[in-house]
This record gives C-alpha cells, sequence and structure tokens, in this order.
C-alpha cells in the first residue's frame, strides 16, 4: 500500500466555460484564476461541485447528490454542445499516470439510460469534435457495488444501483485513456460530457494506473493498493480438493476469504452471452473469469449446452443452422478465454435436457437442438457424446464435466448417469462426474443410500465433484444438523475432486428456503461456522457438560424459593459452546434462560443444560424442594379441604382457621389472586381460570403452607 497519491484538491471554479469563452483560453490563465480561491481537499470530485453545463440538473438520489442530463443524446459520439458538458480543475499530489473512476447509477430505462462521455485527455474540449471525445455505452450491465470488489472496467451490475467503474478501462476506442500528469502542470482541467439522459453521476475518482482499488477504498476516498488485495485465506486453500462458489454480484463479497473455485452462477450460459444472436454480451462472464484469474482460483464454465436458459432463436433453426450456432459458440467461448479449468460441457442431460422435452415444473418443451448434434442415436445418448467430442476439441486443455441434479437420491438415476458416463469414457470425452446435490437432493434421503450411490458413480474411475450444493435451513439448527450430516459424505468421499456450493450469502437462489450460510447483515450462521471449522480441521466437538447451583445447594427449602445454577463446557474451547437450561418435571419448578430455578411444589426435580447444536449432550443435577411447615395452636394444614378438587372453577374451602391470607399462583409462580381470609373459617373461590394447575398458598402469621387445585373448564 502506498499513500493514495492519486489524491488531488478539487477546485470550485470561477471561470467561464468554453461556449461563453473562447476555446483558445488556455489552462494556464484558468490556473492563475484559480489560484487566488480557496481550495477544497479531498480524494474523490463530487460531481454536482464542478461548473456544469445549462443543461445538467442536480438531483437527489439514493441518498447521493449527484448530476444528470435533462436531455437526450443530440450526437453519438460526442456530448454536442457546452450545455452538456461538466468541468473540473484537479490539483494533484504528484505526477504520474491516472486511470478513471466514476460512481454512477443507471436508470429505469437500463439500456437507453447507459452511456457518456470521457475525454481524450485533460483540458477543455470541443464539444462537437468526435475526435477528442471516448464514448462510454453499456453501463447498464457493468460495474461493481461489494465492499472489497476490485474495480476495473467489468463487472456486470444492472441498473437502479449505485456501482463503481473503471471509465478508463471501459469506455469505447482504441488506444490509451489513461491520463497523464506531469511535474510542471499538477493542476489540470478535467471535463465530462454527457448522453443519454437517465444516467446519474455521483462521484469522480482519479487512481494511480496499475494499482488495485475496490469499492470501500473509492468510497472511503482510500489508499490503492499496488499488490493484490484479498478479504482472507480461502477455507481449502493447500488441500488436495478444492470448496468454491457460484460468484455473482451478491455473492462477490468477501468471496475470496472463503473459497478457492469460482462457477458463473448465471453469465456463463449461452442464453445470458448470446440472448439475441450473434450479439455476445461478456459482461458477466468476463467479470467472472477476471475474479478467478486475478486470485488464482479454479474457474469452471457452466455451462455449454442445457436445455434451460438458451437461446430462444434456436428455435427457429434447421438442424445444420443449429449445429454451426452450437460450434460458433464453442469457438467463441474459446476465442475469447485462455483456457477454462473445468467446463459443465452438458447440464442436466436426464431431466432437462435441449431435445423437446417438457422438463419437471413447468409445461413448456425445451429447444430441441439435440437433433443438430445426432439425437438419441445407436446408444440413446448420441447427442451428448457428439457435445463433449467438440468440448474436447475447442477446449483440449479443460476438465470436461457431465452435470445433472438429484442422480445419487434415485439407484435408477445413478445408473442412468453411469451408463452415460461410460459411453463418454470409452472415448476418453469425460474427466468429471457433477452431481448439483441441492437440498431437494439430499434433505430426507438416508445417508446411506447418498453414499451408496456416490459409490456407485466413484465404480466408473471417473473423478466426482459435487457442483451446486446447498443445505436449506429456515432456522440455524435444521441447517446446522443437515450440514453436519450431508457434507461429510461428500467431502470425504475418496472420489470427491472438488465441491461447490450454489451461492452462500443471502439473495441466494434458494433465499425463501434459508439456504444462506451468511445472513443479509453479513453474520456467519452456524452452519458456516461449522463448515469453516471441519475443512480446516479446527473443530472442536463439544463432549461433555457439567451442572451445578452457583452457592452449591441441592435444596430448596420454601415454594417460590430459587436457586441459580451454572454449567462448565467441556472443552472450553468448543465450536458450539451454548446449551440450554430445563427443568424436569415442570410441574414442580420453572427455568429461566439465565439458569435460574423457581420452586412450585414439593418434590424431586432435575436441572439440565442441554447443547443446543443439537448433539444432545446434556448435564444434569438433581434438586430437591421441601418445605418446612411451622405449625401454631389451632393451625392444622391436613384439616384444610378444597373441595371439587377437580373443580370447573368455582371451590370451597374449610378449615381455614387463623390463616390470615391466601394466594393463588400459576405453575410459572405468578400470583393471580388474593383473598383475606381474617376471622373467617370457611371460603368460596370462583377461578375464573383456563384449565390447568394451579397453587393455593395459605399463609399465617407463623407459618406458610400449600394445596393444588385442578381446574378443569367444560366447554
Amino acid at each position: 500500500m502506498i499513500k493514495f497519491l492519486q489524491t488531488f484538491f478539487l477546485i470550485l471554479l470561477p471561470f467561464t466555460l468554453p461556449g461563453q469563452m473562447e476555446l483558445s483560453m488556455n489552462e494556464t490563465s484558468v490556473k492563475s484564476l484559480a489560484e487566488t480561491e480557496p481550495t477544497l481537499e479531498s480524494n474523490m470530485i463530487e460531481a454536482e461541485l464542478g461548473t456544469l453545463g445549462e443543461d445538467f440538473s442536480v438531483v437527489s438520489v439514493d441518498g447521493a447528490e449527484a448530476i444528470t442530463i435533462n436531455s437526450d443524446w443530440i450526437n453519438s459520439l460526442n456530448p454536442g454542445s457546452a450545455d452538456r458538458v461538466a468541468t473540473y480543475e484537479v490539483h494533484f499530489a504528484e505526477p504520474g499516470t491516472y486511470d478513471l473512476y466514476a460512481r454512477v447509477r443507471v436508470g429505469p430505462g437500463t439500456w437507453d439510460d447507459d452511456s457518456q462521455f470521457i475525454p481524450n485527455g485533460f483540458g477543455f474540449k470541443d464539444p462537437s469534435q468526435d475526435t477528442v471525445w471516448y464514448r462510454v455505452n453499456g453501463l447498464a450491465s457493468a460495474g461493481y457495488t461489494a465492499g472489497d470488489a476490485l474495480v476495473d472496467g467489468g463487472g456486470s451490475t444492472g441498473s437502479g444501483v449505485w456501482k463503481w467503474i473503471n471509465l478508463s478501462q471501459f469506455a469505447e476506442g482504441t488506444g490509451n485513456k489513461s491520463y497523464t500528469v506531469t511535474p510542471d502542470t499538477l493542476t489540470r482541467i478535467f471535463q465530462i460530457g454527457a448522453r443519454e439522459n437517465g444516467l446519474y453521476m455521483d462521484k469522480f475518482v482519479f487512481g494511480k494506473t496499475g494499482f488495485y482499488y475496490t469499492v470501500d477504498m473509492l468510497m472511503n476516498g482510500e489508499e490503492g493498493s499496488a499488490t493484490l488485495p484479498r478479504s482472507g485465506t480461502p477455507l481449502a486453500e493447500g488441500q488436495d480438493k478444492f470448496l468454491g462458489s457460484a460468484w455473482d454480484d451478491i455473492q462477490a463479497l468477501d468471496f475470496t476469504g472463503y473459497w478457492n473455485q469460482l462457477t458463473p452462477g448465471n453469465a456463463g450460459k449461452w442464453g445470458s452471452v448470446e440472448w439475441n444472436r450473434d450479439q455476445m454480451n461478456w459482461n458477466g462472464l468476463d467479470a467472472a473469469y477476471t475474479e478467478a484469474q486475478r486470485y488464482g482460483m479454479l474457474f469452471k464454465e457452466h455451462t455449454l449446452l442445457w436445455g434451460a436458459q438458451q437461446p430462444d432463436w434456436m428455435n427457429s433453426l434447421d438442424s445444420a443452422e443449429q449445429r454451426q450456432e452450437i460450434e460458433e459458440w464453442f469457438a467463441a467461448l474459446a476465442a475469447r478465454y485462455v483456457t477454462f479449468d473445468m467446463i459443465d460441457v452438458v447440464n442436466e442431460p436426464i431431466h432437462n435436457a435441449p431435445n423437446g422435452m417438457v422438463p419437471w415444473g413447468t409445461d413448456q418443451p425445451n429447444i430441441d437442438y439435440a437433433r443438430a448434434l445426432g439425437g438419441e442415436g445407436e446408444t440413446g445418448w448420441d447427442w451428448i457424446i457428439e457435445a463433449f467430442r467438440l468440448a474436447r476439441q475447442y477446449f483440449p486443455g479443460s476438465k470436461l464435466i457431465l452435470n445433472e441434479y438429484s442422480v445419487i437420491n434415485s439407484t435408477s438415476t445413478t445408473q442412468k448417469m453411469i451408463e452415460i458416463a461410460n459411453l463418454l469414457k470409452a472415448e476418453d470425452l469425460i474427466d468429471g462426474i457433477g452431481e448439483q446435490a441441492h437440498a431437494f437432493t439430499t434433505r430426507g434421503v438416508s445417508s446411506a443410500l447418498l453414499k451408496a450411490n456416490l459409490d456407485a458413480l466413484a465404480a466408473t474411475g471417473i473423478p466426482l465433484y459435487i457442483s451446486e450444493f446447498d443445505i436449506d435451513g429456515l432456522t440455524d439448527l435444521e441447517q446446522l444438523q443437515e450440514m453436519r450430516r450431508v457434507f461429510p459424505l461428500f467431502w470425504e468421499h475418496p472420489a470427491m475432486a472438488g465441491v461447490t456450493l450454489w451461492g452462500y450469502r443471502y439473495g441466494l437462489w434458494r433465499n425463501d428456503q434459508g439456504a444462506y450460510l451468511i445472513t443479509e447483515d453479513g453474520t456467519e450462521r452456524p452452519a458456516m461456522t461449522w463448515l469453516k471449522a471441519y475443512v480446516n480441521d479446527t473443530l472442536r466437538e463439544l463432549e461433555n457438560i457439567n451442572v451445578t447451583s452457583v452457592n452449591g445447594d441441592t435444596v430448596i427449602s420454601e415454594i417460590g424459593g430459587t436457586l441459580s445454577f451454572q454449567a462448565e463446557v467441556i472443552p472450553s474451547n468448543a465450536t458450539f459452546p451454548d446449551f440450554i437450561w430445563s427443568v424436569e418435571p415442570e410441574s414442580l419448578a420453572t427455568m429461566d434462560a439465565e439458569g435460574t430455578l423457581t420452586a412450585l411444589a414439593e418434590g424431586t426435580v432435575t436441572v439440565k443444560a442441554t447443547a443446543w447444536d443439537g448433539t444432545g449432550i446434556t448435564g444434569s443435577l438433581v434438586i430437591e424442594i421441601q418445605t418446612d411447615h411451622v405449625s401454631v395452636p389451632g393451625q392444622h394444614p391436613e384439616l384444610v379441604h378444597i373441595f371439587p378438587n377437580p373443580s370447573q372453577g368455582m371451590v370451597r374451602i374449610t378449615g381455614i382457621g387463623p390463616v390470615e391470607r391466601i394466594n393463588v399462583l400459576d405453575m410459572s409462580g405468578k400470583v393471580i389472586a388474593t383473598y383475606s381470609c381474617t376471622g373467617k373459617t370457611d371460603l368460596e373461590v370462583n377461578l375464573q381460570q383456563e384449565s390447568g394447575m394451579y397453587l393455593f398458598e395459605f399463609i399465617g402469621r407463623q407459618s406458610r403452607f400449600y394445596k393444588k387445585v385442578i381446574v378443569d373448564q367444560v366447554k
């Protein structure tokens, strides 16, 4: 890290803009004007603080003061007039070469709201001259929002959010789009040109070319980094198998601190890249690939061929044209990217093939282009074999994987998968079998069946991959218990080459089922805590819990009395040390969450501290509740009678003697009614309470005793 020498002074300009003065005005004269004005030191240019052309407005959008142009574009390749240019004077702390970063937001018009112009250098620019402006177009699917995301000229963030982008890298045109500052001209004029209305510009930052900047660095005006920053060490770093995740804008935050393999969630699917024929949108896939390359993560392309998320226009083509387009798709990928470590060549060939089948969950048939690859043919799976032949031809350095869901929960589907895999193996076309292992595949399926089918797949001699793993969990405990049960079956299997989660942060595809391991506020759920410890071999299982009372007593001598308890967890560094207090039977005592027992009636109770994590480990202590009765002349508890008991609510009490007051308590020990008895020998009480057990507390001057009453309200 070096000092943020991109830091500069922002000067609010007192000068007149071109269009209001001659364009021949030189920068020296402008600088001399500025030198007489106070300066504002800042790490960024606030867009609204420049000298704005007449067509600009300053607006508040989602917490930011920003500028936007009022009218739509005039010329395709230049702003068109001085009214559509914003001008700033920037003082740099030192000379150097700088890239221009911007915080922008694309409006609801998306592709009609996503362009602007940047200049080909410092100084005043002719607003009507094409050659002095670079067009910035396509911001509707570019940029970054995650705090630790490195900002470059890529990204795939959509519209309606504030995002950062390196405009020097993103802008159209050839040549160097960085900006050079020399020692003799540290104060420079800088202009921005408007193109489409609906684009909002909040901030600009000049960052040293060749340095790395994250979203947080740019937002906070922090230093750039000369070395590649990362958020931590991946969980499976140095292990013989990878642990990865699907990646997109939502999942990108702190990604490198957890995973060492990356799969683009949707960006690598044919329909995402070429939704319109011969119009390729590489933004999302470029961003995913670049992220993997930067951090040395294994990259898997997902997916070449599938029955879903494919270009609709393929339906209108004949088989020959379809075959040509398939090969064009393969060739375009191979030409654009140096290599893929792995490729899901065919996705879901059994459940969701591109052969005109109607897959589960819909009544619409898939596109049928399997025919262009030979259809079923002699083997029944000829189209898959041909797809893998093409993949081996175009991607000779990649591991080719056959991917499917809900295989290992079904012996028959497992056998189909083995049949296809062996056909591919016969021609040395397959390098991996992928089982997605979504929660709906593993939930409720015995561990024995899952393992048996994994073993059957492994018997082919082909490495196995868990390719889209997730664990549902509407509660933390539910998710943790299932993670404990299922993940080791995969991770410890000798044929397993790697496991990929299908997202891990809030906002993933099974969000409603609670499959995220990190909550919306960034908190790791217990299943993530367990996963980290398990993979890193730092898991410390809770072995025992010792329960004692705080003062050492094991007897409570009066009803309503309390006793506090403490628990010692062994080992003390257990991964999940939390426990839950309880008491049995609950009719004799209550127990709060802090470990305090309240006596309700005489008898023996067991205080328990049970491990929260579902392992069932419990510590316990037996407690006696005993009351000592002090008798006075004329008072005999055995002579006091309550009838009828059970009662529907109305009871009569006789033999009260010297009792002065009767309290009625519910089973939590709460007093719900009090009756004065002074001078009375009997009493009628109407218990207008719900059905259940209640305690009558008889209080005299020198004694106290209790009797139980059962109320059975007849409905």
